[in-house]
């Protein structure tokens, strides 16, 4: 199969095409980055180029040397290295998908590296992580003991930092952010800011929503606490699937914050 790639390779055309150029961008797309980010991830390699020259590689006008591509290929998260440049092979598959399919491309290659029998172990350094055995949106409890947690393998890179543990996604009410049946990373807090994503207990069941604080209005108002700042606040969970109401939590709610959505996979 090396063979083939090489007689099917020409440089004259792989110029005139832009090879290179166009892929790179099309990659940078896929991982939604301007040009900057680019610049910035790949002084994390060592190679400090301005902008001007990542555009002049898109355009085809110049193309970087051997070992900018090596570090481009690193800060795009390209896995197949140089076949993913040539004409067939891996590659080839990249060719033929637009930015859409490169990202679900991506999502997929996140979920094999999830499943410890497609990985080489040898190779890819693991760590082990608590997994609970209850979806969120499903009804956990208010309690999580360890009895609900099992410890599961996962490559070092695909954990985000200041991950405590992950839970299991159920349903589509957090779409298109969050899918069913993904893993979303939780570090463990009490406290959330307006906007961020959460795990929450809301009388025993579990939740993934968007934390948000409002001033109740009408007779409700009386119900809530003043906080020190003088203001009432009511908390309100939401969905960012607009199919889905608001989950407002009363005063006489068992409520509880369990943490901060980092990611998910």
């Amino acid at each position: 199969m090396a063979s083939q790639n090489y007689e099917l390779y020409s440089y004259e055309k792989a110029k005139a095409r832009n090879m290179v150029g166009d892929k790179i961008l099309q990659q940078r797309k896929a991982h939604d980055l301007n040009q900057a980010d680019l610049v910035k991830r790949l002084e994390k390699y060592g190679v400090k180029v301005q902008v001007a020259a990542v555009s002049k590689w898109e355009k085809g006008d110049t193309a970087p040397n051997i070992y900018q591509l090596i570090a481009i290929c690193l800060a795009l998260d390209i896995r197949d290295g140089l076949s993913y440049f040539m004409p067939s092979g891996e590659g080839y598959l990249h060719e033929r998908l637009n930015t859409d399919g490169l990202k679900a491309l991506g999502l997929y290659r996140k979920f094999l590296e999830g499943q410890n029998e497609y990985l080489r172990k040898s190779e890819i350094e693991m760590v082990e992580m608590p997994v609970s055995t209850q979806s969120a949106s499903a009804g956990f409890g208010e309690i999580l003991g360890d009895e609900q947690f099992i410890r599961k393998s996962f490559p070092v890179s695909s954990v985000p930092t200041g991950a405590d543990f992950a839970v299991p996604v159920s349903g589509d009410s957090m779409e298109p952010l969050l899918h069913d049946g993904q893993l979303a990373w939780i570090q463990k807090t009490t406290e959330l800011k307006t906007g961020e994503i959460g795990l929450f207990i809301v009388d025993g069941d579990g939740y993934i929503k968007l934390f948000e604080e409002r001033i109740p209005e009408g007779r409700i108002a009386e119900r809530f606490k003043q906080t020190n700042e003088g203001m009432i606040y009511q908390v309100v969970l939401t969905s960012t699937n607009k199919r889905y109401a608001p989950l407002i939590v009363m005063p006489d709610s068992q409520f509880r914050i369990v943490g901060r959505v980092l990611r998910t996979d």
